[in-house]
């Protein structure tokens, strides 16, 4: 199952004037992963675009990962990087043979991959398949395994940004610029 934020439409109108028609969006936050996963004490950790990286090892200090590219949005006070570096040089460095074996403690790759798929159907311009952008990582609680959830989702359909003609392109055009994508897939 893929968890996703609930919204609705609504009508705003401000002192009795219409003002347009606008989406309200579930936030990503304690309240959501307590509906979606029935705990809310992990690790939530937002992927912030600062440079162009793509799941390469950076090296064994945490904070090369975190808050540069995974801002913590829960135990903001102890926000324990550590098993990103971990899952991180497994991405990189765990044997073709026993990758599957290797990333199990860290994501489930079927789920991944059917994430990827979403995003690839609704040809998604700003996803983590063709910019590795937009999403956040739980971090179960008192686990190694997380889950990605996606996060602003308005480029979909094609929507202009990095590529205007994104529902022409060939399906998954951009796995393999991605460590985890490439891996995942082999």
């Amino acid at each position: 199952e893929l968890p996703a934020n609930r919204e609705v439409n609504t009508k705003l109108y401000v002192n009795g004037e219409y003002s347009g028609l606008y989406t309200i969006i579930e936030s990503t936050d304690k309240d959501f992963l307590k509906r979606v996963f029935g705990e809310n004490d992990g690790y939530l950790y937002e992927y912030i675009f600062a440079a162009s990286w793509h799941f390469e090892y950076l090296g064994d200090d945490p904070t090369l990962y975190s808050p540069k590219f995974f801002e913590p949005k829960t135990n903001e006070s102890k926000p324990d990087a550590k098993p990103i570096v971990d899952m991180v040089r497994t991405i990189n460095t765990a044997s073709d043979a026993e990758f599957a074996a290797a990333m199990a403690p860290y994501l489930d790759l079927t789920l991944f991959m059917k994430h990827l798929a979403v995003e690839d159907f609704l040809a998604e311009t700003d996803g983590i398949l063709s910019g590795m952008n937009n999403f956040y990582l739980y971090r179960f609680e008192k686990k190694t395994l997380s889950q990605f959830l996606p996060h602003d989702k308005d480029l979909t359909f094609g929507g202009q940004f990095n590529r205007q003609n994104r529902w022409s392109a060939p399906l998954l055009s951009f796995a393999s610029r991605n460590v985890l994508i490439r891996r995942a897939m082999n």
